[in-house]
């Protein structure tokens, strides 16, 4: 049953499909009780639960200005459903306004957007908010009336708004910097805004324990207040973070103890056997002019577009930059066949982001769209690769994290057929573990033998 109230209009749009039905939303630009509607969003036509994640309203003023980003508010009794209130820098100019939705997952650093844009009208009217008076802190204005009979004047307060939530000049964003040894964390925001709350599970990798974390926030230490058993939870963010954590090796101690006597003679220490990892090879040389430290073979590479936003924060740039696993984000890579190919001139490239299990290497191609993107890459393509330098950034998704989160996005059916022609060589990058060991032990996983 749906928790739509039927007095208020409702916008509906689908993060896959075309879905927007055109209503009327008019609304007066002094009426400030008046301006609210829901907003109800889809997936494929059907429920999705968004509570876990930050939706925001984007508009465009009828000056063709962009207001500030507006959090919208869930609906706790359906799916899906977001109820917005239009502050008063919202409709403050008569005309039309344009509206788009960002769904945003704080933990992956993943953004959708809508597929169609809405759009709304502000009326003109006699009475001007702007010529009120005075506002208060209180959130109200005093309005001062001059009686016509009398010449006497009274005062009066009426609800109003305080501007500075929307001063786009005021808004402060702090940095989130996580220095792990062998251990990963279940954020990967790399900014937020003053104020906003941080949680983050810190997990040490697979063989390891924790052994310390430290949380600085500002300058000064704060591990007390906001960490426990491997969770950070900051409520209101005042300054830059520095998380450090450092997990150690787990040692299994020898069950015989000390019986006394004489020691006996240690056992001699067997020579390891290298670990054979397909296509990753620990070698330097030089290729086309450029000096590498690394070398892959056969890495699956694919594109992508659209205008998301990149995991790492870096930005992204079109043939310029790409989607990695393993790897320091600001790695770069020399890729021969993107030389003289989509404006790069070079076939050099940076990792600033990740992505799904099935590719090595999602180069970004298209700013429009992953549709647009695919026409000019064609179909998958297996490729040398060449590591000109190591990035000095957090290590981007390893393909047991990518995993994880697909299977309870997306569910892990939909990437059968890509995921077969990714392994047919035994997998590129998801052989690489000189930063994260965790797909060390990827076949080991409950779901593995779902993929």
């Amino acid at each position: 049953m749906s928790n739509i109230d039927k007095r208020y209009k409702t916008v509906k749009l689908d993060i896959t499909e075309k879905m927007y039905n055109d209503i009327n939303l008019f609304f007066s630009k002094s009426d400030v009780n008046t301006s609210d509607f829901f907003i109800l969003i889809t997936k494929n036509k059907a429920e999705i639960d968004l509570s876990s994640y930050k939706t925001i309203l984007f508009v465009i003023n009828p000056n063709k200005e962009k207001l500030p980003p507006k959090l919208l508010q869930s609906s706790r009794n359906q799916k899906g459903l977001f109820y917005c209130n239009l502050p008063y820098n919202y409709k403050n100019i008569a005309g039309s306004y344009e509206c788009q939705i960002l769904v945003f997952d704080e933990k992956t650093n993943e953004r959708i957007v809508t597929t169609e844009k809405f759009s709304y009208y502000v009326n003109d009217d006699l009475i001007d908010m702007d010529d009120a008076g005075e506002i208060e802190t209180e959130g109200t204005v005093k309005l001062t009336l001059l009686d016509d009979e009398t010449g006497e004047t009274s005062v009066i307060e009426v609800a109003s708004f305080d501007y500075s939530l929307f001063d786009e000049d005021d808004k402060v964003e702090y940095t989130i910097t996580n220095n792990l040894t062998n251990a990963m964390t279940s954020n990967l925001a790399v900014k937020l805004d003053e104020n906003a709350t941080y949680k983050a599970t810190i997990i040490a990798n697979e063989g390891y324990k924790l052994n310390s974390v430290i949380v600085i926030m500002g300058g000064e230490d704060i591990t007390e207040e906001c960490y426990s058993d491997g969770v950070i939870n900051i409520l209101a963010i005042t300054g830059d973070i520095l998380i450090n954590a450092i997990a150690e090796k787990i040692v299994i101690p020898n069950p015989g103890g000390d019986s006394g006597g004489d020691e006996p003679e240690p056992t001699p220490t067997p020579t390891p056997t290298p670990i054979v990892t397909p296509n990753c090879f620990d070698e330097t040389g030089t290729i086309d002019g450029n000096k590498y430290i690394y070398r892959f073979e056969k890495a699956r590479c694919t594109s992508y577009g659209g205008d998301s936003g990149s995991a790492s924060g870096l930005g992204l740039k079109v043939a310029k930059t790409v989607g990695a696993h393993n790897m320091p984000y600001n790695t770069v890579l020399y890729i021969p066949y993107l030389k003289g190919k989509f404006g790069n001139t070079d076939g050099i490239v940076t990792v600033t982001d990740t992505g799904g299990y099935t590719t090595d290497f999602d180069i970004f191609l298209d700013k429009s769209s992953d549709k647009e993107a695919e026409k000019k890459w064609g179909n998958p393509r297996f490729l040398d690769v060449y590591v000109i330098s190591w990035g000095t950034k957090r290590v981007a998704w390893s393909f047991t994290e990518a995993v994880k989160f697909c299977k309870g996005y997306y569910g892990l059916s939909a990437f059968h057929k890509s995921w077969t022609e990714y392994i047919k060589y035994q997998g590129c990058t998801i052989n690489l573990w000189k930063f994260k060991e965790d797909d060390k032990t990827f076949k080991e996983n409950s779901w593995y033998k779902d993929l």
